[in-house]
Formats: C-alpha cells, sequence, structure tokens
C-alpha cells in the first residue's frame, strides 16, 4: 500500500484540548492535504520536530513546561528553517508582537479566526518563510563572494566613517587584524595631510576611481583607486568599497618614463656628437685641404 503523500507536514503544539479539537476541524477544511503531528508541551514538540520532517508549526505560547516568548526561542533554537505561527490568547496579543520581531511569521488570536483567516495565515506564512530564506542564501552567497574576493574591500558606516566589515584581502594588504580593523575609521589608513580632502569629497560622485594615498599598518604609503556603492548592511544603508593598489603600476610607469628620458637624452647627445664630428671634419677639410689647395692655385695664378 502506497504512503499518502501530504502538501504539509504540520506540528500542532498546544495543551488544551478543546483548542486542539477547534484547530484540528478548521484544518480539515484547508485547501491543503495536511498531515498533524500534536504535541502538549514544548518538550514532546522539539522532539517531534527533530524526528519529523515537519513544515510548519503552530505553537501556543502558554505551555506546562514553558510559557511566553521561551516558548518560541526553544522552537528557534531546535530549528530556524520552518514558519511559526504563534497561538496567544486575547490579552496576550503585544506577546505575539514581540514574538514575530523575534522571528515567528505570523499570530492567530483564539477564538478571533476562522478556516479562511486559518488559511491565509498558513500560506502567508510558509510563503514569507521561503522569501526569507532565499534572502539568506543571497545574503550568504555575497557574504562569501565579498569575504573571498582577491581585491581588498570593506563596507563603512557613511556617518561615522566607521569599519564595520572587512574581508580577508583588506586584511592582508592593509597588515591590521579583523578587529583592529573594526576599531577603526577611513580617516585612519590615510595620511594626515590627505583626511581634509576625503572629508570634502566623501559621498561626493568626484571621489569615485580617485586615486588616494593610503597608509598601512607598519607606515608603509600605497597608492590606490578606490570605487564604492551604497549596499544594505545588517538592515542598515552602508557604502563598500573596493580597493585596486596600483602601486607598482605606477612604479613601474614612473620608471618607464625615466628610462624614455634617459633614452631621449642618449639620442640627443649621440645626434650632437655627430653634429660635432661633422663639423670637425668640415673644419680639417678647409684647414688641411682645401685651404692649401687655393694657396697654391692662387701661387700659380701669381706667376
Amino acid at each position: 500500500m502506497r504512503e499518502m503523500s501530504y502538501d504539509l507536514n504540520l506540528l500542532l503544539i498546544e495543551d488544551n484540548p478543546a483548542d486542539v479539537f477547534f484547530l484540528k476541524k478548521m484544518l480539515l477544511d484547508v485547501p491543503l492535504t495536511i498531515n498533524i503531528y500534536e504535541a502538549d508541551r514544548l518538550e514532546k514538540g522539539i522532539d517531534l520536530l527533530k524526528k519529523r520532517n515537519v513544515g510548519l508549526t503552530l505553537l501556543d505560547l502558554s505551555l506546562p513546561d514553558s510559557s511566553g516568548l521561551d516558548s518560541l526561542f526553544s522552537i528557534l533554537k531546535a530549528t530556524n528553517k520552518i514558519p511559526i505561527i504563534i497561538l496567544t490568547g486575547l490579552d496576550d496579543t503585544s506577546m505575539a508582537l514581540e514574538a514575530i520581531k523575534a522571528g515567528a511569521q505570523d499570530y492567530l488570536v483564539k477564538g478571533e479566526f476562522n478556516k479562511n483567516l486559518l488559511q491565509k495565515a498558513i500560506q502567508y506564512s510558509l510563503e514569507r518563510k521561503k522569501q526569507e530564506e532565499k534572502i539568506k542564501d543571497s545574503e550568504e552567497k555575497y557574504r562569501l563572494i565579498f569575504k573571498n574576493s582577491p581585491f581588498p574591500s570593506w563596507i563603512y558606516d557613511p556617518a561615522t566613517l566607521q569599519f564595520i566589515e572587512v574581508n580577508e584581502a583588506a586584511i592582508y594588504k592593509y597588515g591590521y587584524s579583523y578587529d583592529e580593523f573594526l576599531k577603526l575609521t577611513l580617516k585612519d589608513i590615510l595620511p594626515p595631510e590627505d583626511v581634509p580632502e576625503l572629508i570634502k569629497l566623501i559621498g561626493s560622485i568626484s571621489g569615485q576611481g580617485k586615486l588616494w594615498r593610503h597608509q598601512k599598518k607598519d607606515g608603509d604609503i600605497i597608492m590606490v583607486e578606490v570605487t564604492f556603492h551604497q549596499v544594505t548592511y545588517m538592515g542598515k544603508t552602508a557604502m563598500q568599497a573596493q580597493i585596486n593598489d596600483v602601486t607598482e603600476k605606477m612604479q613601474l610607469e614612473f620608471k618607464l618614463e625615466q628610462q624614455q628620458k634617459l633614452r631621449q637624452h642618449q639620442i640627443t647627445r649621440a645626434v650632437l656628437r655627430a653634429e660635432e664630428k661633422e663639423r670637425t671634419y668640415l673644419g680639417q677639410e678647409l684647414h688641411d685641404n682645401i685651404n692649401q689647395v687655393l694657396a697654391t692655385v692662387k701661387l700659380y695664378l701669381d706667376l
């Protein structure tokens, strides 16, 4: 006999038999094939979460072995991958709102909802949790790209210029540890005489791609190109900057320029030596050859 396929495995953690009866009756009318696991204690509910493939939890905050937000925190500690709908009495709506802030997807007031509202709450909670997980996955991928980027990069608070995140490449390049970096601001990695220009251009588009002098922990000065853009970090607006160290490039360009100047100087000297040699040759020809011929001709003409 084939095992029945369910659209949703639902865990109901409720100790009041009357509430359990009415909830199960409503759930049977929801247009989903739902398999219901029941628990009248928080401990039993957590055990079911570990053993069963639960897709959603209906949680009463007032249980014999736990009460209030502690019940929610215990569930979240066991698993934070499934949506939780809080079941609460009319007098506990403020606590239910706190539960949503803490990580629950929705809440229902006992005696104040019907099957349609229950269905909407389930569908909303499932979709909201799915979107939350997508966002978390996206943020995790972004975090991995940021951390593993070969270019030094950091995130800073545009109001205080405080570093709030740096990647491994920045730690290696500048010589500061992660904790040391987070105690610094953008001003701390610039030579003191360059700070006024930073204050003047911070947040301005004219600072994009500009060459800056940065000072490493050991005091060495490097030349860098900085590109930055606005990001949302930990729910707040921040700026992410990527650093391109062009010190070696500029040194090579300077050496090439010096070599070109030296070569041009050598060419100029060679030309001058050739001209001098030519003038010397002409002078010798005039003095030792043509002048003598002309003098001899003059003597013959005189005779």
